[in-house]
């Protein structure tokens, strides 16, 4: 059997710890984090959020191209952390079209408070994302699936959807028996914006009618 997930394996040692069952509260910043007033937006948004710690777990800017067609009665902002733009050139257009917010992690709560939808990579601002309660798309490489996400629904937020494509060899770690393409796992190049664009819309309570892509 594949191992308990990390927050398993914590809940799991608190347990052998105190001999007692620890309560599962969903997952959320507690709420004197979130006692900030939302940023103002001059129109309904969704957040962009396609870096990651590193490029394999990283679509292409192509794929966030896609995205964007299925979202043009909102204005799209790319999200990014210092320096993330400038580490990946091949984003440079992406960040001119739609404008990028460049800000260290902890100031991005009042954004997210003000969003409409959160569209991440598998990264620390996906998960500060849907802690803060913003719904929070999650693209997710299958090599972390069973350790990370999805969470045990327990204690999911549910807020979060998380899209990762069915692989034979998921939670991999990151060890992974497959060639790349390019810089990405194999797992990232088979997430389809077509998938990504249903389950968003769905979260935004949208209607979803055919592909956008052609």
């Amino acid at each position: 059997p594949h191992p308990a997930t990390m927050i398993g394996r914590w809940l799991a040692l608190a347990q052998a710890l105190t001999g007692q069952k620890p309560q599962i509260p969903k997952l959320k910043l507690h709420e004197s984090l979130l006692r900030v007033a939302p940023e103002a937006l001059a129109r309904s948004t969704v957040l962009f959020s396609p870096f990651a710690s590193s490029r394999d777990r990283q679509p292409l800017p192509e794929f966030w191209e896609t995205l964007a067609t299925a979202f043009q009665e909102f204005d799209i902002k790319l999200l990014a952390g210092p320096g993330d733009v400038a580490r990946n050139p091949n984003f440079k257009g992406l960040a001119q079209r739609f404008g990028a917010i460049e800000r260290p992690f902890k100031d991005l709560i009042p954004l997210f408070l003000s969003a409409r939808l959160v569209i991440a990579t598998d990264s620390a601002t996906m998960h500060l994302a849907s802690l803060s309660g913003v719904p929070t798309l999650s693209l997710s490489a299958a090599a972390y699936q069973g350790e990370v996400l999805p969470h045990a629904p327990e204690y999911a937020p549910d807020n979060l959807r998380v899209l990762v494509a069915d692989m034979p060899c998921k939670g991999c770690i990151g060890d992974c028996s497959l060639p790349f393409r390019g810089e990405r796992y194999e797992c990232v190049a088979r997430l389809e914006a077509d998938d990504a664009i249903r389950l968003a819309k769905e979260m935004l309570n949208q209607p979803y009618l055919t592909s956008t892509i052609s």
